[in-house]
């Protein structure tokens, strides 16, 4: 199951006839902070999948790699997977050194190359063939295996509707009138490291 979060902080603030404040006298407040959850089902994953090959020189390293990568992308497509959702993540070249003795300076013995490719499944339960096909092909990493839901927004909704009719009715289990003029959420901020997103109501 994948937990989405938000928390509100909600100002009520009581009404008052306009005309009658003479002079205009600050308006008393109740402040609230409420959380709600939605928990989604994961529907998706991302899969990185990572091929390293080394050889002597970087040309050579890169033309096994290049080919081991396009054997896995044929053999991924091969089984009735669409190509369109694998990108490259990431692509590195780097030296391989080494000092025989101390003071000695590195000595280049061969060249790696990294291509790791994201394949997005878009069935929980193509995740295993897809892994499988990449290993048979000449994989060697799989860095990430990360599921997700592809219905995230109605989970924030659900999320934020429970956070604000908690913090509602605590402001009226705080003494808030029945005339009151609740404020609205201005903004909403996405979570981030598993924060829980927040929206701020200023009173009106």
């Amino acid at each position: 199951m994948i937990s989405i979060a938000a928390s509100v902080i909600l100002f009520a603030s009581a009404m008052a006839d306009a005309a009658a404040q003479a002079p205009p006298t600050p308006m008393p407040q109740i402040v609230t902070s409420a959380s709600g959850e939605a928990r989604l089902s994961p529907d998706r994953a991302n899969i990185l999948i990572g091929v390293q090959t080394r050889a002597p020189t970087a040309a050579a390293a890169a033309r096994e790699n290049a080919a081991r990568q396009q054997a896995i992308i044929a053999a991924i497509t091969a089984a009735g997977f669409s190509k369109e959702p694998i990108t490259t993540e990431n692509y590195n070249v780097y030296a391989e050194t080494r000092s025989d003795r101390a003071g000695q300076n590195p000595v280049v013995i061969g060249y790696v190359v990294s291509n790791v490719v994201r394949v997005e499944v878009r069935r929980t339960d193509q995740v295993g063939p897809v892994i499988d096909a990449a290993l048979a092909k000449g994989a060697n990493q799989i860095n990430s295996l990360e599921f997700f839901s592809s219905n995230t927004d109605a989970g924030r909704r659900q999320a934020l509707a429970e956070a604000i009719g908690k913090a509602r009715g605590d402001a009226e289990a705080m003494g808030a009138p029945r005339e009151v003029a609740w404020g609205s959420c201005s903004s909403c901020r996405r979570p981030r490291s598993g924060l829980p997103a927040r929206c701020y109501a200023p009173p009106r």
